[in-house]
């Protein structure tokens, strides 16, 4: 039988947020999640959130998403192994913006000629309000989904209330350095997950 309630999520993740570590971001796979969040094609991208913190937080996501959340899917738990009922939200490459969102249930990325092409980073989309300093567009293959994606996963990490630091953001290639965090990459992904959670209603 597949399991028809989930426990508070609040109460469920307080011991997570106390034991966080903020210089990493956390995986965002919790055993008690009701929405499975595909940042990939892979099942190491996805994680496994509740509902009724995406929907408070992200007010604007869940009108776009009602015939996918309308009627959850029953699968097996990524973690627990039981079957449950899940809501599932993908991301996705639109072609006519040339930047990703979340829609649908099936994970769409960009198709590439010669494998490559030319994406623009959400904040710099016509989908942006364009009130975003660094915006930054970048050449797509598909090592660059996370760069993709972690705007995003920041901005459902911060829905939870995770304490995060500088160093999680964007952790520098050479640790030896007095500041070991990119902070040009830092920026960047900061004012894309700006730009997501002005899109998706967050900042009201």
């Amino acid at each position: 039988m597949a399991s028809d309630s989930i426990t508070d999520p609040l109460s469920a993740t307080q011991q997570i947020l106390r034991d966080h570590n903020p210089n990493t971001l956390p995986a965002l796979r919790f055993s008690n999640g009701d929405v499975v969040i595909k940042l990939g094609e892979s099942p190491s991208d996805w994680l496994l959130v509740h509902k009724s913190i995406v929907q408070v937080g992200m007010p604007l996501l869940a009108p776009t998403l009602k015939p996918e959340w309308a009627k959850p899917d029953i699968v097996e738990h990524p973690i627990t192994g039981e079957e449950v009922k899940v809501h599932t939200s993908a991301i996705k490459f639109v072609e006519d913006d040339n930047t990703f969102l979340l829609e649908g249930k099936e994970v769409v990325l960009p198709v590439t000629e010669y494998g490559y092409r030319d994406i623009k980073a959400f904040a710099n989309s016509e989908l942006s309000s364009g009130g975003w300093p660094y915006g930054t567009s970048f050449t797509w293959d598909e090592r660059r989904l996370q760069d993709s994606t972690r705007p995003l996963k920041l901005l459902i990490t911060l829905l939870y209330g995770f304490p995060i630091s500088l160093k999680a953001l964007y952790p520098g290639l050479e640790e030896d350095k007095p500041y070991p965090v990119d902070l040009t990459g830092a920026t960047i992904l900061i004012c894309n997950t700006c730009a997501y959670a002005e899109y998706y209603g967050c900042l009201n």
